[in-house]
């Protein structure tokens, strides 16, 4: 009897995963190759929709309706070359500087307004789009979700097989090895994917690995401009999408063979669309302008102490000095006075914790002081409280373990700007001009307000490589005014 128990939940188990197997299985109708899911079209296309709305409120949907009207025309250019035509696809322009793309399952495919400023053409543009559709007809949310149910089921059997939690967890965890695998895998998939739409569509294919190139050399232009050089790929598309231009150049010499190829470039079209489009950060964001950081919508600005090179992110503005000097202001939500955010958000590590005012807000400052790597490391913790909902932090470590007073710099200078001087920020745009005689790389890049880096920017923003060094008369380029 004990040992007619002992097989039935591992029988009703096996079972279990058995029907679900079968029923998940099927053709992929893109990849042309069998696939096992447990997550339904229908479910997907749930999902999407479901997200959607967050995505929107997470980045922000690019005002422009002609660039967004002009973006879903390539993408719907693209639809009745795969192999889902009739579903609903959704084309949208994200509201980012951040160089990146996406797509969600059931059909929301989406863009940044900064990986558009870097293409040079509608083939480049048609090229992203088609990627990220043949993630969605290869269904790969679909498989990496069946791959995590599966992860889980293997450690329920294992389990119920012997009778072993711990090994039960580490039949889960090998499972979630072999999701995290999939990745490489199903980035390539989609390179050869978007290249067989963009090819059908009658777009030049090698357009894929010419815009991954400029993409690398954005992330190593990104990364000596943050003074990490060795961290390239950090900041945009290229840390979620492992792929290299010479795969892609791969899938577009056979695409070409099979006929699969066109002419179309459309670079004209392109410039055209992007032309006025905001550069960098936009006033919901905020602005970098050399060592100051200033919000126009909430109202307040700050400087960096001297030395320092700030950075706009999502959730931060992060300085960096070439000593070693890191600094991050945030805004955190709460009601409570600056010194007991500052133990709250500190964990209770922060010390000498100090009430203060600075310029008539309410502040408090501390330390935290711990060992990292064997080494004693410093933070100097800022709190500003704004209004009745929001502190602002400043904190600054350095890793010299020289003097640390980056934040009370940086805070000392925290002030509110007046609705005149909001209204006159205004954000960086693109602008296409045309090459006149004389012109050159160095003069045009002379006309962007930028105060370093100026002509690698205007190479990058233009796919010019350093051995490009004449413009031709007539010739249209991008620069940023």
């Amino acid at each position: 009897m004990t040992m007619r128990l002992a097989k039935f939940p591992l029988f009703a188990a096996l079972s279990a995963a058995l029907a679900l197997i079968v029923a998940g299985c099927g053709t992929n109708p893109a990849t042309g190759r069998p696939m096992m899911s447990l997550v339904s079209p229908q479910e997907e296309q749930r999902t999407g929709r479901e997200m959607h709305p967050q995505i929107l409120r997470e980045f922000g949907r690019y005002p422009d309706e002609r660039v967004q009207a002009y973006v879903t025309r390539v993408g719907q250019s693209l639809v009745s070359r795969t192999e889902l035509p009739n579903a609903q696809w959704t084309f949208t322009v994200l509201d980012s500087p951040i160089v990146n793309a996406f797509a969600l399952p059931g059909g929301y495919v989406y863009i940044t307004r900064g990986l558009m400023t870097l293409a040079q053409s509608e083939a480049e543009l048609a090229s992203v789009l088609g990627h990220e559709m043949g993630h969605v007809t290869a269904r790969h949310a679909a498989q990496r979700q069946t791959a995590a149910l599966g992860a889980g089921l293997l450690g329920a059997l294992v389990g119920v097989l012997t009778g072993s939690g711990e090994l039960a967890q580490a039949g889960t965890g090998t499972g979630q090895a072999l999701v995290a695998s999939y990745s490489r895998d199903q980035e390539f998939e989609a390179d050869d994917l978007g290249i067989r739409y963009t090819g059908r569509t009658g777009y030049d294919v090698h357009a894929a690995s010419a815009f991954l190139n400029r993409m690398g050399d954005h992330s190593r232009l990104e990364a000596a401009m943050m003074g990490n050089p060795g961290r390239v790929d950090q900041y945009n598309i290229m840390s979620t999408h492992p792929r290299t231009p010479e795969r892609v150049a791969r899938a577009a010499r056979e695409a070409q063979a099979s006929g699969a190829s066109g002419t179309r470039v459309e670079r004209d079209a392109y410039l055209a669309a992007i032309d006025g489009m905001i550069y960098g950060d936009s006033a919901e964001q905020g602005f970098v302008r050399g060592q100051r950081f200033i919000h126009p919508t909430m109202g307040f600005a700050f400087d960096a102490p001297a030395g320092y090179r700030l950075f706009n992110r999502a959730d931060s503005v992060i300085g960096q000095s070439q000593n070693g000097g890191i600094l991050m202001v945030d805004s955190q939500p709460g009601t409570g006075s600056p010194a007991r955010l500052i133990e709250r958000t500190s964990q209770g590590a922060a010390q000498n914790i100090q009430p203060t005012t600075i310029n008539g807000f309410d502040a408090a400052t501390g330390t935290v002081r711990s060992m990292v790597n064997n080494r004693p490391m410093e933070m100097r913790i800022v709190a500003i409280r704004y209004d009745q909902n929001t502190v602002f932090r400043f904190r600054s470590v350095h890793a010299g373990g020289g003097q640390n007073m980056a934040a009370d710099r940086a805070a000392a200078s925290f002030h509110r700007i007046s609705g005149g001087e909001a209204a006159g920020l205004q954000p960086y745009r693109v602008r296409v001009v045309t090459v006149q005689p004389g012109d050159t790389v160095a003069s045009l890049a002379g006309r962007m307000p930028f105060a370093d880096f100026r002509e690698d920017r205007f190479r990058i923003l233009n796919g010019m490589s350093n051995a490009d060094r004449t413009l031709s008369p007539g010739q249209r380029v991008k620069i940023i005014q």
